[in-house]
């Protein structure tokens, strides 16, 4: 039995000394596995690239549509230089015409009776100027036959005179005052006239006045048709075709580029490429038909896209101009 315990026991240490040989052994493995070396990434080379696109303007203003109608006119074109007042363009609207047509017609029409009633006014005060005039000189008729009249009244009663005499002188009496009473009819119908038609007249000159102001107010509307520019600058766009019908909405039947001197680039370089362009970096930028090479400056990275900003060398150089630009990647 002791020999049985003896024998369990052995088996017991050796099992523990192969344990510890085995863990030594996977121990002394591990630390002589090799470590991985990490090789770093190597930069991207430097490289110039070139780029094109056409010149930009940096500030654009829009110019709206009038008001609404047709367009009869166009007075300037894409790439134009154009001034502040300029006439752009001319839009027909109907309506407006209409009334303007209308409004000038009624005061002609308003105009023209007032000079009718001038010429009539002229002609009745020239008519009782007449009439008093002719009672003046019947009245003074009168009164000389009346003192005869009277006289010769005087000598018939005495039997004095002959009859034909007296009759005569009763008779151009009698005539010198009808023809006094007449004349003084005549003139202060004349002269009524003359008062009416100074109030006619009158009232027809404030009509006149009026429809005029209309007239001038409507051909004012007219004026609205018209598009003119509010800067100075060079027209790069039209947003619409001759004879096409258009809305006072249209906030830019057209667009003029300002401040030319101030002018840019956009490019749109790959997608590799862009994340190489930092804003405030240097680039240079070669403008066709201009003489040597301008210096610029990237704005924005921005969607794909970098901005470039430059100084423009010179007027010819306007938007809508074919450029190169020239970036260099560190």
């Amino acid at each position: 039995m002791r020999g049985k315990w003896s024998l369990a026991a052995g088996l017991v240490v050796l099992l523990a000394v192969l344990g510890g040989v085995t863990a030594v052994v996977r121990t002394n493995s591990e630390r002589k596995k090799p470590v991985p070396v990490v090789v770093p990434a190597t930069p991207p080379a430097p490289v110039d690239i070139t780029l094109e696109a056409p010149v930009q303007a940096r500030k654009v203003v829009n110019i709206p549509a009038s008001t609404d109608g047709l367009i009869t006119r166009f007075q300037a074109d894409v790439g134009e230089d154009v001034f502040e007042g300029e006439l752009l363009a001319q839009i027909k609207n109907a309506k407006v015409d209409n009334a303007a047509q209308n409004a000038e017609s009624e005061a002609t029409q308003a105009q023209a009776k007032a000079a009718d009633l001038e010429n009539a006014l002229i002609g009745a005060r020239l008519e009782a100027s007449r009439s008093r005039s002719d009672e003046t000189r019947v009245k003074s008729e009168l009164e000389r036959a009346q003192r005869l009249y009277i006289q010769q009244k005087a000598l018939i009663d005495q039997g004095a005179t002959p009859r034909l005499t007296f009759e005569k002188a009763e008779k151009d009496y009698n005539t010198y005052k009808a023809d006094a009473e007449n004349l003084e009819r005549t003139a202060a119908a004349a002269e009524e006239r003359v008062t009416s038609l100074t109030a006619e007249l009158e009232s027809a000159r404030k009509l006149a006045e009026s429809q005029a102001q209309k007239s001038d107010e409507a051909k004012a509307d007219l004026g609205a048709g018209e598009v003119r520019s509010t800067v100075d600058g060079v027209v790069l766009a039209r947003n619409a075709q001759l004879g096409a019908m258009v809305s006072h909405e249209l906030a830019d039947l057209f667009q003029i580029a300002v401040e030319l001197n101030n002018l840019q680039v956009t490019v749109t370089p790959s997608a590799a490429v862009v994340t190489r362009i930092k804003p405030g970096q240097p680039a240079t930028i070669e403008i066709a038909d201009a003489p040597g090479a301008v210096a610029g400056t990237v704005r924005e990275v921005q969607g794909g896209q970098v901005v470039i900003d430059f100084t423009s060398p010179g007027a010819t150089v306007k938007p809508g101009k074919p450029a190169k630009v020239k970036l260099h990647l560190s």
